[in-house]
């Protein structure tokens, strides 16, 4: 998992859900209060049927490690409360025309059995004092 880096960019960006949970939008503006008449990119919709196809919520963008990621959660139609943490790479330098690709569901340490395997979402990435972080919230089975 990449840890939190800093952008350059001064401009500001907010990743979000939107009210049918179905994707990943971002917005783009020179202040937080322009956001709500920024027009939006949808950046990833959610799969027709499987995990990621329900739930899309709590997306979080991160420039890390020189690349953008947005970490966010989704469920599975067919199991609505198995809701998971993914991650989400930009392909280039701007995330708002180059494309996005899934990397996956969030693993867990190697010598970690706990983690994702229940209800599982907000998740967010830090560092301290060198070390990487990943916390969320999960609610044990």
């Amino acid at each position: 998992m990449p840890a939190p880096g800093k952008c350059k960019d001064k401009s500001k960006g907010r990743g979000t859900s939107v009210p049918e949970y179905d994707r990943v939008i971002l917005r783009k503006t020179s202040s937080v209060a322009g956001l709500k008449d920024a027009p939006e990119t949808t950046l990833w919709r959610r799969h027709e049927s499987g995990p990621q196809s329900i739930h899309v919520w709590a997306p979080e963008i991160r420039y890390l490690d020189g690349g953008w990621y947005i970490y966010y959660v989704a469920g599975d139609k067919d199991s609505v409360w198995d809701i998971r943490p993914y991650i989400l790479r930009c392909t280039g330098q701007n995330p708002m025309e180059d494309s996005w690709v899934e990397e996956g569901m969030t693993q867990a340490a190697d010598d970690d059995d706990f983690p994702f395997h229940a209800f599982s979402l907000d998740g967010t990435v830090f560092e301290n004092k060198g070390e990487r972080y990943y916390v969320w919230a999960e609610k044990p089975e």
